[in-house]
């Protein structure tokens, strides 16, 4: 039987061609190799928080059918990155560095997906621009490293923009068809993909006046967010999404894209204004655009119009009452604005001051993320070492927590609580684990904390850098407790608080 040769179609066919082949290669070869450095490498410095904990208690824990029903009933999420960490977590399992690594791995696909719409952009420096933002990035490092949606939906936004170039191109049917599958597969990972794939189409629309297999392949993008309409109806139905528009003012929602955008999210910068430096990078923009040729303008403008859209479009939605608009959920939007940027720095026309402009960036954008991952300040939640400092549970200890976003990162490391009774039961030492402000705020419906009954006496108070308290009450002979005799539970109701107790 005759054995078919290798398809060379796509390989060196001499050892001179194979030298050029790696050293065109090499730049986004080592981006690449940088980019996985940076996300793997720290994927076990940071604790899981609530909406991670949410990802491994009530979703990726259960069955695949329990998972599938979870998305539905727990989360507000589509469901393709759920099913992909479940079957991820069946050889790798649920620890923190075995599920975010998921994500780490999607977090590096982009970047030679980023090279390769930057190349069909405008040119190989483009891309290996737009790859070194994306490499370096703190916001994509951070997303990277989470065991949510993130990573999954910036990575198909990015091949949908790149097949999307590509249709517009060349315009035929494959290319529509490509198109449509990596959109429809940004769509399945996050719902606010809509609004960049809502762009597309519309450009693809125009630039081909309505042409027919166009419009066929748009509609049945249409169709396909139809289709999930009832899931999205699900979801929102107990208003698990109202806390976005009670959280801040859409404005100030607005207003803090540019700042998380360019450093990473509240937890990696912390506070402060970024209204001059986001002056300062508009100006650069303009400058930029002003100097740059008229095919690296176009290109940019391209680019750029679908990743304002996709910012531009959940504003008007929120200003029309649906206000969902926060920074995390347009993160889809980076990677164009970003590949915006990358084309008009990649002018010819700016010679060699553009690399090393880009370079500058780089730079900055790398140091910034290097102090988030070093910084324990500037880190996630801490709730692997409150776990540490609770400890096992004992018969005669209750651990109190009172909030649900607090509960839940505990139950991702083991603890799991019950309703406290309403006659109550005795104990020798009581833990409350929270945050102070939080008792003292009310937020997310959090009781105020109390003094603890007579008897008990404060023994230990620990703070973590990450804002999270442990209070260690101990009293010499056993004492029944109650829901109401250490919550101020006004805000509300009993059945709500609970504890962490040893089996008796």
């Amino acid at each position: 039987m005759a054995v078919m040769p290798a398809p060379t179609r796509f390989l060196p066919r001499t050892p001179a061609a194979a030298r050029s082949f790696v050293a065109r290669n090499a730049g986004i070869v080592a981006i690449t190799v940088a980019a996985a450095v940076l996300r793997f490498s720290t994927l076990d410095v940071q604790s899981y928080w609530f909406d991670e904990s949410v990802t491994v208690i009530d979703i990726v824990d259960p069955g695949l059918w329990d998972t599938l029903r979870a998305v539905v009933f727990e989360d507000i999420t589509p469901p393709l990155y759920f099913v992909l960490a479940w079957l991820w977590t069946q050889p790798f399992g649920e620890g923190e560095v075995a599920l975010r690594s998921l994500s780490a791995l999607l977090g590096t696909a982009t970047v030679p997906v980023a090279y390769l719409l930057g190349e069909r952009l405008a040119s190989r420096r483009a891309g290996l621009i737009l790859a070194a933002f994306v490499a370096v990035s703190p916001l994509m490092v951070w997303f990277a490293q989470e065991a949510r949606a993130y990573a999954l939906a910036i990575l198909f936004t990015a091949l949908s923009l790149l097949l999307w170039l590509r249709a517009l191109e060349d315009r035929s049917r494959r290319s529509l068809v490509l198109w449509a599958l990596a959109a429809a597969l940004a769509l399945l990972s996050h719902y606010f993909a809509a609004f960049a794939v809502a762009a597309e189409c519309v450009w693809l629309l125009v630039a081909t006046r309505l042409r027919r297999d166009v419009f066929v392949a748009c509609a049945g993008l249409g169709a396909f967010v139809v289709a999930m309409l009832p899931m999205i109806a699900e979801q929102t139905s107990d208003g698990d999404a109202d806390w976005v528009a009670r959280f801040a003012s859409l404005g100030t929602r607005l207003e803090e894209v540019p700042e998380r955008f360019a450093l990473g999210p509240p937890e990696a910068l912390g506070g402060g204004s970024f209204h001059p430096l986001t002056a300062v990078v508009v100006v650069i923009v303009v400058a930029l655009f002003v100097r740059a040729d008229d095919q690296h303008r176009r290109a940019a403008v391209r680019v750029g119009t679908v990743g304002l859209a996709a910012i531009a479009l959940p504003v008007l939605a929120g200003a029309a009452g649906a206000d969902f608009f926060l920074y995390r959920y347009v993160v889809v939007a980076w990677i164009p604005l970003a590949a915006a940027g990358a084309v008009l720095l990649a002018s010819p026309r700016l010679g060699r001051v553009g690399p090393a402009a880009a370079g500058v960036v780089c730079a900055l954008l790398l140091a910034t993320t290097a102090v988030s991952v070093s910084d324990p300040d500037l880190r996630r939640e801490d709730w692997r070492t409150m776990s540490e400092l609770v400890g096992p549970p004992t018969v005669d200890r209750a651990v109190a927590i009172g909030d649900w976003f607090e509960r839940q990162p505990l139950m991702a490391y083991g603890h799991t609580f019950y309703a406290v009774p309403r006659e109550g039961f005795p104990v020798r030492e009581l833990v409350v684990v929270g945050k102070p402000h939080l008792w003292v705020r009310g937020w997310h419906e959090t009781p105020r904390f109390d003094p603890p009954p007579p008897g008990f006496e404060l023994v230990e108070r620990r703070s973590i850098k990450t804002g999270l308290t442990l209070l260690r009450f101990r009293s010499d002979v056993p004492r029944r407790i109650t829901a109401g005799s250490f919550w101020a539970t006004n805000r509300i109701p009993d059945e709500a608080v609970v504890v962490e107790v040893a089996p008796r």
